[in-house]
């Protein structure tokens, strides 16, 4: 029998085997029985603890199955706390300034790639806690799980934030997210996850890439901001940037309450794209199918370059047509639409 044939039957067996689950649940089965054969809570140990009190210059973190805390405190020294599975190889090792904690599994033959059973997340989580005053390189990357950072206001006054050297985080399946850190740089990459980054101070740049998810920006600065999307929404608020560069072929753009000294420039192949409350010197925008929408204080001193193949165009109310092109102003607005319609609306 070919691979096919094998799968399809082993997928019908699989229905047939819910559906008699769930007649047996119906029955008065009890169902608790049923969940403690698939957990596998009893694979794993007791908590391992490491502790490193000299101070480091980097942090790599390189685990296939687990989740990433990052976390800071007031200690002097760091530590960390994981659970072992059976089929886990674990490492932990120092290289002068460098400290790397890598984390694979044994290879085992599993029927057509299905693992069935659950872990509690707290097994699957490798916590790291840092003194506050230690600045370090992060490298962070898991193959299945979430990554998390999470800093914190030293000076709620001035919201001076904790500091960190380059921050590179990638999660191949799982949301990353990061928040209350000063950097100079930061680049966040997710095939299939969500992506935050919230009250952020970053230097220089910031470029986040995901396939399929949100990538959410609230609450940040950067000097440039590079986003890359496939499938996804991109959801921005109260950002100040000097230039924002966004590129994603499926999906929707909203911007909101958000300041950029120069460039928007976003790209759609199909999607709506809506700012709201946005400053920019120029705006660049165009997407192949969906609407643009952009809302400002007042058209004064603003130059529009529109244009729509299959749609309307309305400035504040009054239909333009299908094209609008006007030859002064400071304010550089162009946008276009193949199928869809262009909004300029004028708050009141």
């Amino acid at each position: 029998m070919t691979m096919k044939v094998l799968l399809r039957i082993f997928v019908f067996l699989l229905i047939v085997g819910v559906i008699l689950i769930g007649v047996g649940i119906a029955g008065g089965m009890d169902a608790s029985r049923i969940s403690s054969t698939f957990n596998q809570n009893e694979a794993y140990g007791e908590p391992i603890h490491y502790t490193e009190s000299e101070p480091i210059e980097k942090l790599v973190i390189d685990v296939a199955v687990k989740h990433v805390d990052v976390s800071y405190t007031d200690s002097d020294s760091l530590k960390l706390t994981y659970y072992s599975h059976t089929d886990d190889i674990w490492e932990v090792k120092r290289d002068l300034d460098v400290l790397t904690i890598s984390q694979t599994q044994k290879v085992k033959f599993v029927i057509f790639g299905f693992n069935f059973g659950f872990v509690d997340r707290e097994l699957l989580t490798l916590k790291v806690e840092i003194p506050q005053h230690w600045v370090l390189d992060y490298d962070l990357t898991t193959n299945t799980g979430d990554i998390k950072m999470i800093g914190k206001f030293l000076d709620p006054i001035f919201m001076s934030r904790l500091l960190a050297k380059t921050i590179s985080i990638e999660s191949d399946t799982g949301d990353v997210e990061v928040t209350y850190l000063s950097t100079p740089s930061l680049e966040l990459k997710t095939d299939t996850g969500d992506i935050a980054i919230l009250n952020m101070l970053v230097i220089e740049n910031i470029k986040a890439t995901n396939s399929t998810g949100v990538i959410h920006f609230e609450d940040s600065y950067a000097q440039e901001v590079d986003i890359f999307g496939s499938t996804g929404r991109i959801e921005i608020e109260n950002l100040h940037v000097l230039s924002l560069n966004i590129d994603s072929d499926t999906g929707q753009v909203i911007i909101k309450d958000t300041e950029v000294d120069s460039l928007i420039r976003v790209r759609l192949s199909t999607g709506r794209i809506g700012l709201f409350d946005v400053s920019a010197a120029t705006y660049d925008l165009k997407t192949n199918t969906g609407d643009v929408e952009v809302e400002l204080i007042s058209l004064l001193d603003t130059r529009f370059d529109l244009s729509t193949n299959t749609g309307k165009i309305m400035v504040d109310g009054i239909n333009q047509g299908d094209r609008h092109v006007t030859t002064t102003g400071s304010i550089s607005i162009n946008a276009e639409t193949e199928t869809g319609n262009i909004y300029i609306l004028v708050r009141d």
